[in-house]
């Protein structure tokens, strides 16, 4: 139902370190969770260290080096100022009103960087829904096992007083009233 879909849309966004509120109004998450996932730093930390073909120079580079072609002061201002760079410049997500279709615009250089980095950035999210549906069968089976062992001592105890009340009525029945 929508409230399991609206679980799934927020336990996707925690895997990124987003907070997102759970409420009867799924269809609402939904349309804003994936621009808020697709641009979240932890994504685009992802690709920022990923290689790339720069069609340029014909080579392999990690994408934040293609991005960030001066020196900087030091890795983190180099991975803030590119981290900027794609949320702000390179990155567009969009929802077509009619469908609600999400529609991802990478901008770069060469188109098929483009597509190579929308690619990438759909590996990712497939990657976290991957974990996520790994993590949430882990966690039923987890609860299964211990609602098993509960229901098993449960049984036992139940099977015990059966005996017992069994035997105290057995030893009544057989006096000789």
């Amino acid at each position: 139902g929508s409230n399991s879909q609206a679980s799934n849309l927020a336990n996707i966004a925690s895997g990124f370190g987003l907070s997102l509120p759970i409420d009867g109004s799924s269809s609402v998450m939904s349309e804003n969770i994936y621009p808020t996932l697709i641009k979240s730093e932890n994504l685009l930390e992802n690709l920022l260290f990923k290689s790339f073909t720069d069609y340029h120079y014909n080579s392999e580079k990690k994408l934040i080096d293609m991005l960030i072609t001066v020196d900087v002061e030091s890795d983190f201002e180099k991975k803030k100022n590119a981290l900027k760079i794609l949320q702000e410049d390179r990155i567009k997500v969009s929802k077509d009103p009619k469908t609600g279709v999400i529609i991802l615009t990478v901008l770069s250089n060469h188109g098929l960087l483009s597509r190579d980095i929308c690619l990438a950035i759909l590996e990712e999210l497939d990657i976290l829904q991957q974990n996520i549906n790994t993590r949430n069968a882990k966690e039923k089976r987890i609860f299964i096992k211990d609602r098993i062992t509960e229901v098993e001592l449960n049984l036992y105890d139940i099977e015990k007083d059966l005996i017992d009340f069994y035997n105290s009525h057995k030893l009544y029945q057989s006096s000789p009233m």
